[in-house]
């Protein structure tokens, strides 16, 4: 059984990894597209590899919870923030899709999530503090926010950097 749980925990922090890794080289593969005003048919097609990754480090975070969830209860602390998260993920992305979220919102909304599980899993995995409700959400505000300055900050300077 102790194998099970180390299998299922390393599954979690890969795939958050994976969400983080790719999280971010989506926003930075896109800001490069937009470069030159035009996302042509191979960058595109990059985009779409780096989306699936997306993707798939949701499905296999999902998977590893509600197997540790089922079979380890009460083992993760912050099973509930990381669970809000992926739904935050999950509702982020289909907006996305739909194109109902704006293109200076989504991406660092995204970013944003995908780092406060990093650093929730970090948190919890080395016994750093106890997150409350407050210190959660004064780390997902502070993750989001960078993610905001940091897209929105790439985008003015594109615009001014092609006037």
């Amino acid at each position: 059984m102790e194998s099970t749980f180390s299998i299922l925990v390393a599954w979690l922090m890969s795939s958050t990894a994976l969400g983080v890794g790719s999280s971010t080289l989506a926003i930075s593969s896109f800001m490069v597209a937009l470069l030159d005003h035009t996302i042509d048919v191979s960058e595109r097609r990059m985009l779409g590899v780096i989306y699936w990754s997306l993707r798939s480090a949701m499905v296999m975070m999902a998977c590893a919870l509600l197997l540790l969830a089922l079979l380890y209860p009460n083992t993760i602390d912050s099973m509930m923030y990381i669970w809000v998260l992926w739904g935050g993920l999950v509702l982020n992305a289909i907006l996305m899709t739909k194109h109902l979220m704006p293109h200076k919102i989504g991406p660092a909304l995204q970013a944003g999530i995908w780092y406060t599980v990093g650093f929730v899993l970090t948190i919890e995995g080395f016994d750093l503090f106890v997150l409350t409700p407050i210190s959660f959400a004064i780390l997902f505000t502070l993750d989001v926010l960078f993610a905001l300055v940091v897209v929105n900050g790439l985008l003015l300077w594109m615009k001014r950097r092609s006037v």
